[in-house]
């Protein structure tokens, strides 16, 4: 899952779940260099990263159920 948070409106986030460390949010600019092809100089953790939008209205509800959904996911 992508995310954007206001504070922090030059950077994109990634809800990443890995085998090791659990469910962990990331920012993009970290990952980017593990993924295939970007940095030759670090290990391959990514074949490739792949992001399908949701179309939908961002209600209030769903964005409450959404931070919810992260708090429990998140460390996990």
């Amino acid at each position: 899952m992508l995310l954007k948070f206001e504070q922090e409106d030059n950077e994109i986030f990634v809800l990443d779940a890995t085998s090791g460390q659990g469910v962990a949010i990331q920012r993009w600019s970290v990952i980017r260099d593990f993924v295939h092809g970007a940095n030759p100089e670090r290990p391959l953790f990514y074949e490739q990263v792949v992001h399908r939008h949701l179309v939908g209205e961002r209600t209030d509800a769903m964005i409450d159920k959404l931070e919810i959904f992260l708090k429990e996911a998140v460390g996990r």
